[in-house]
């Protein structure tokens, strides 16, 4: 398939396969038109707003997941406590905490699991808007270097 038969999506997938990042933006900027940086852009900016929508999902995740792990671990916490040795003397805060942790160790890892999830999705918004700016940036200097040959 010849380059120039590829959409600029198309083009862009390809470039990040195989070149590093000044190499891809080199390319952008010797083989896009306008009209096409344009439509990339458009297209990097609905990316955005998806990123966006899946970053309040996964922040809604992130809260159900550390609420859930806060509760069962404060039961965990309650029932031990509520409990007494052998001897008949009352469970430490430090045996409390054990038990707690013990229990409820699936509930931790699935927060921290949202958590970094949520944080990932943060750092892809961040690099879109990178590329977004790099983007428009690039898209205005085609723009004024077209009005000057017109």
């Amino acid at each position: 398939m010849i380059k120039e038969d590829l959409s600029p999506a198309e083009r862009e997938s390809m470039i990040k396969e195989d070149l590093s990042p000044a190499e891809r933006e080199s390319m952008i900027k010797e083989d896009l038109s306008p009209a096409e940086l344009e439509e990339l852009l458009l297209a990097k900016i609905s990316e955005y707003g998806a990123k966006v929508e899946e970053l309040q999902e996964a922040g809604i995740k992130e809260a159900r997941a550390k609420i859930k792990y806060s509760v069962e671990y404060a039961k965990e916490y309650l029932k031990i406590k509520a409990t007494k040795k052998e001897d008949g003397k009352g469970r430490t805060d430090k045996e409390a905490e054990a038990y707690a942790t013990l229990n409820t160790a699936e509930l931790e890892l699935e927060y921290e699991i949202a958590k970094a999830q949520r944080r990932a999705i943060e750092e892809a918004i961040k690099n879109l808007a990178l590329e977004i700016d790099a983007l428009r940036s690039i898209y205005s200097f085609k723009k004024v270097e077209l009005e000057k040959t017109v």
